[in-house]
């Protein structure tokens, strides 16, 4: 991910940790009658706070995201919603589709054709308020059940780099302008740290990435 992207995905994630809200009731409406196209809807962010994060999710400590696609009637209802880019997770999928299952969209012209919608749902372990206190060695365990999930991604794919790399933006204000040339190697080198100083806090050891 580019510093750019992260910085843009950081923002959104850390104003939606901040307001303690998840937006499954501010997806966006979906497309104009007679759109054909498949149209991507803003991220739906659950955080475990929220009542859809399965507890099971919670207790393996599973993050990651899901791709959902789904029909939009000109009632507004979704139907027909599948999984198209999977978490590696069945419990996240499964809690993805029921997110999906409750959205419902406004309804538009009684005559107008079904349209096509992706929503991209992400699952979350850490927000505002437990991130301080997590340590390297919690962050090791999540790095670790995250591989299992998908065996192929970097530290860099975790969205916790998102949440930490906003609040360290929040925290520097302007200054972070001088140092986002780090923010791309930073996961890599806060993924070695951790493996060597489980004891550490994982936030002082992001701050140490960024210097």
């Amino acid at each position: 991910m580019s510093a750019s992207t992260r910085w843009r995905a950081a923002c959104l994630l850390v104003a939606m940790a901040c307001s303690g809200q998840d937006v499954l009731a501010q997806a966006p409406a979906a497309a104009h009658p007679g759109a054909q196209q498949v149209q991507t809807l803003r991220e739906i962010a659950l955080f475990p706070h929220s009542d859809a994060f399965p507890a099971e999710a919670k207790v393996q400590r599973l993050s990651g995201e899901v791709m959902i696609r789904a029909g939009v009637l000109a009632s507004g209802k979704w139907v027909d919603a599948q999984v198209e880019t999977s978490s590696g997770s069945a419990v996240l999928d499964d809690a993805a589709l029921t997110v999906v299952a409750g959205l419902a969209s406004k309804p538009r012209d009684a005559d107008a054709l079904p349209v096509q919608v992706r929503v991209p749902i992400g699952f979350s372990l850490d927000s505002m308020q437990t991130l301080p206190a997590k340590t390297c060695e919690e962050f090791n365990h999540d790095f670790a059940q995250y591989r299992t999930l998908k065996p192929h991604a970097t530290a860099d794919d975790m969205r916790v780099f998102d949440l930490v790399s906003g609040i360290w933006m929040a925290t520097k204000g302007t200054m972070a302008l001088d140092t986002i040339k780090s923010l791309p190697s930073a996961p890599a080198k806060v993924a070695s740290t951790c493996a060597k100083r489980p004891r550490a806090k994982f936030m002082d050891t992001f701050m140490e990435a960024m210097r």
